[in-house]
């Protein structure tokens, strides 16, 4: 059991080599049906896609074995894959990564309809998005989008706050005093460049004393 063994579910592996890049601790709340869940992405996923779903199975299970140094990893109960390459309408999964810059200028456009056509779909919700709580909040968005068009609700009524589960309530972030004050890389570097040339400042201004 990973809990008893002191690990927490959740890896990491930046090893080229290994097929599973991301794993989450997939165990529902209430500690029933234990597993983990791992992501093989990109070109990853692009070449171990022509292997069989046994071969796929061996090499996950050896690199969870050697991460978390348990045989007990080359002998899972139950396994179970999905190819979202293999999805007509998506072509992948589950959300899209953007270079930096994109989404800050782009962002605001990514759920603008199109004559009539409506964007929904996990990846243009503004929470959780990529998971199942950011589809049900973009689609609803979505149709309350239509519904407004039609003149049946105010265009105020369109964005609306979910309401927070009862059976799973969130669990809030706690953030640092640095967290929440670190600058941007455009503050960052103006930062290091005035440190720069107050350093060069008082250096110079040093050595023109002394010569004087």
């Amino acid at each position: 059991d990973l809990k008893e063994a002191g690990y927490c579910g959740s890896m990491v592996i930046e090893e080229e080599g290994a097929p599973i890049g991301l794993t989450l601790d997939d165990t529902k709340p209430d500690g029933s049906v234990p597993a983990i869940m791992g992501f093989i992405l990109a070109r990853k996923c692009r070449k171990l896609s022509g292997l069989t779903k046994e071969e796929r199975l061996k090499k996950i299970c050896e690199i969870y074995s050697r991460v978390l140094g348990s045989e007990e990893a080359l002998h899972p109960v139950h396994y179970e894959e999905k190819n979202w390459c293999e999805e007509e309408y998506s072509g992948g999964c589950y959300t899209a990564y953007f270079p930096p810059g994109i989404l800050t200028q782009y962002g605001k456009v990514l759920r603008e309809p199109v004559g009539r056509l409506y964007f929904a779909g996990t990846e243009t919700a503004t929470e959780w998005s990529g998971y199942m709580e950011g589809a049900v909040q973009a689609g609803e968005r979505a149709a309350r989008e239509v519904l407004c068009v039609m003149k049946k609700i105010d265009k105020s009524q369109i964005w609306q706050t979910e309401p927070q589960s009862v059976e799973v309530p969130a669990i809030p972030f706690v953030t640092t005093f640095w967290e929440r004050n670190l600058p941007s890389v455009g503050g960052l570097l103006k930062c290091l460049g005035v440190s720069a040339f107050l350093s060069v400042a008082t250096v110079s201004g040093m050595a023109i004393y002394k010569k004087s």
